[in-house]
């Protein structure tokens, strides 16, 4: 049985599901999405806490024109003091410097998150996961001192950190990463879960212990996979910061369960077209302008990149069982 030319030549399209769309949303663009909305449509499809924590501060250049600001984006709770590590007036550094022990760098904690360490440990209490981070800055200064440009730091390696003592031209060195004017909009950097694993670091996608995701310490770079580092600005200008976590918590397997869980989803097609267009060429800073591209992309090619049903074939059987065949 021959069909119809308007359905043989009918174009194929891929669509996300809405779980996987706040899913791409919160890796993309982790400020526009609700607190409590998105999780991770994988295997680990459990019941799980689902909550927005947003950290804000602000950073300083130091007297050689350089400041800086870099988070953990697995952080998962609010007693680790180095989850969060930036500049302030007094930094004198020409490079940046990873150890707390350095005059002008403050490492900070995470207030809002929901649990402490020793809560955050398997067996005994809850484990948790990364759903979406970003990390945004702007200048704040006068206009008369606005100068200098912004370098955005997205590690690959997560959990690695980076060398201590890097110049502003070692990350620039890597060809991914652009050098931004320094503007007084917001420029953000977003955290892409990746199995390139570093060191003391667990898969990206599961649930751990704050031991595996807090991995911070305050002598090296260890965990801080998300920044922004400022040179060639003036001396005392104040940039402010922004950090949003959409974080997933799960019971650890003890007597500790988190106040509230709605159900989670499982949508391994959509996860497969998201991951696929996330290994592509996604810019380090600003992303939240590649939302609609990445969309686009997943709708045109997804249908040549992932195991689903054909729409052909589908129009097949519902034509032939219109006509009594099937």
């Amino acid at each position: 049985m021959a069909l119809p030319a308007n359905v043989q030549n009918r174009a194929e399209y891929f669509y996300l599901s809405p779980c996987s769309k706040l899913y791409l949303k919160a890796l993309l663009d982790p400020f526009s999405v609700e607190g409590g909305q998105a999780c991770i449509p994988d295997l680990n499809d459990f019941p799980s806490f689902k909550c927005l924590v947003i950290a804000r501060g602000s950073t300083t250049i130091g007297t050689q024109g350089l400041g800086y600001i870099f988070i953990n984006p697995r952080a998962a709770t609010n007693d680790t003091t180095s989850a969060i590590r930036y500049t302030t007036a007094a930094f004198a550094s020409s490079t940046v410097e990873a150890s707390t022990a350095t005059t002008g760098v403050f490492t900070s904690s995470i207030g809002a998150m929901p649990y402490t360490t020793v809560q955050v440990n398997a067996p005994t209490g809850v484990v948790a996961r990364t759903v979406g981070c970003g990390l945004r800055v702007r200048y704040v200064g006068t206009e008369l001192n606005r100068s200098g440009r912004l370098i955005p730091w997205r590690n690959y390696a997560v959990g690695q950190g980076f060398n201590n003592s890097q110049t502003s031209q070692s990350f620039l060195n890597r060809p991914e990463i652009p050098s931004i004017a320094n503007t007084r909009k917001w420029h953000a950097v977003t955290y892409l879960p990746t199995n390139s694993l570093g060191v003391a670091s667990g898969d990206a996608y599961n649930y751990l212990g704050a031991s595996a995701s807090d991995n911070g310490s305050g002598t090296t770079a260890l965990g801080l996979d998300l920044g922004w580092v400022i040179d060639g600005a003036v001396a005392g200008s104040a940039f402010e910061w922004e950090a949003y976590y959409h974080k997933e918590y799960i019971s650890g397997g003890g007597l500790l369960v988190p106040p509230t869980t709605t159900a989670s989803h499982s949508d391994m097609s959509g996860m497969s077209a998201i991951r696929n267009v996330l290994e592509g060429d996604v810019p380090v800073a600003d992303s939240h302008s590649f939302y609609d591209r990445a969309l686009k992309y997943i709708e045109t090619w997804s249908p040549e990149d992932v195991s689903h049903v054909g729409e052909t074939a589908f129009q097949y059987y519902r034509t032939a069982n219109k006509l009594g065949f099937i």
